[in-house]
C-alpha cells in the first residue's frame, strides 16, 4: 500500500470526514449534556439524603444542653434528698435521746425513713443514667448513641446512609463517564483539526498557481 498523498485524496473525502466527525462530537456533546444533569441531580439528591439522615441522628445542641442542665439539677436534687433521708433517722434519735433521758433503752420505730432512702437512691440513679446519655449526646454530637435509644430512627438510618452510599458510587460512575466523554470529544477535536488543515492544503494543492515545488512541500 502506498503512500496516502494530497493528489490521491479529493475534496469530498475530507468533507465527509469532518462532517462524521462533526456528527459524533454532536452525540458525545449531547451524552455530556445528560451526564452534567445526572451529576447534578445525583448531587442534589444527596444533599437531600444527608440532610434527612443528619435530621435523624445528629443532636440539637441547643435542647441537649437544656436537658444536660435539667438532669444536672435532678442529680444534685437527688443527691440532697439522699443525704436527708439518710440523715433523718440520726437526727430523730439524737432527739429522742435527749427528751427520754429516763428510758433511752426503750424500743425505737422511725417508719418511713428507709422507704424515702431508697426512692431517693433510685432518682438519683436514674438521674445520673440520663446525665450519662446526655454528656454522650452532646460529646459525640450523635442523638441515637446506641440501638436502644431509638430503634426505629436508627433503622430509617440505617437505610438512608445505604441509599447516600449507593449515590454516592453511583455518582462516581458517572463522573467516569463525563472524563471519558470529555476526553472523546478532545480526540475528536483533534481530529477535526488535522482533518481542517489537510482540506486547507488539498485546496492549495489545485491551485494553478501551485508550482511542483509547491505541491511536494504540501505533501511533506
Amino acid at each position: 500500500m502506498g503512500d496516502i498523498t494530497l493528489d490521491n485524496v479529493s475534496i469530498a473525502t475530507y468533507t465527509l470526514a469532518l462532517n462524521n466527525i462533526a456528527t459524533l462530537r454532536a452525540e458525545n456533546g449531547a451524552t455530556v449534556s445528560r451526564l452534567n444533569f445526572a451529576q447534578d441531580h445525583l448531587r442534589l439528591s444527596q444533599a437531600n439524603l444527608q440532610a434527612a439522615n443528619s435530621r435523624i441522628v445528629d443532636v440539637d445542641i441547643a435542647e441537649e444542653t437544656t436537658q444536660l442542665a435539667r438532669y444536672n439539677i435532678l442529680v444534685q436534687a437527688s443527691a440532697s434528698m439522699l443525704a436527708q433521708a439518710n440523715l433523718a433517722p440520726n437526727s430523730a434519735l439524737m432527739l429522742l435521746a435527749q427528751t427520754q433521758q429516763e428510758d433511752i433503752t426503750m424500743p425505737i420505730t422511725l417508719g418511713g425513713s428507709s422507704s424515702s432512702a431508697s426512692f431517693a437512691a433510685f432518682q438519683l440513679t436514674s438521674s445520673q443514667h440520663l446525665l450519662e446519655k446526655s454528656l454522650a449526646r452532646i460529646s459525640s454530637w450523635k442523638r441515637i448513641i446506641s440501638s436502644s435509644d431509638d430503634p426505629g430512627n436508627l433503622a430509617v438510618s440505617m437505610k438512608l446512609q445505604s441509599a447516600i452510599n449507593m449515590t454516592e458510587a453511583v455518582g462516581t460512575n458517572v463522573s467516569n463517564a463525563l472524563s471519558f466523554s470529555e476526553t472523546q470529544d478532545g480526540a475528536l477535536q483533534s481530529a477535526g483539526d488535522v482533518l481542517t488543515r489537510m482540506s486547507e492544503l488539498r485546496t492549495a494543492y489545485d491551485s494553478p498557481t501551485a508550482s511542483d515545488s509547491d505541491k511536494a512541500g504540501y505533501n511533506t
